[in-house]
């Protein structure tokens, strides 16, 4: 699973989490304004998260 950044005019994709089989992915924002990430790795039956 990747996502792709912008860097002046050019886009340029990079993993999400290159050591974790991601299938599924969330990204919900809290009242708060912080983002919350849910990757789902299905190959071993993980949730995983992070906010940044």
């Amino acid at each position: 699973m990747s996502v792709a950044t912008k860097t002046g005019t050019a886009w340029t994709a990079a993993a999400v989490a290159p050591s974790i089989p991601v299938e599924r992915f969330a990204v919900e924002r809290t009242t708060a304004g912080v983002d919350v990430l849910y990757l789902v790795d299905l190959t071993n039956l993980r949730l995983y998260y992070g906010r940044n």
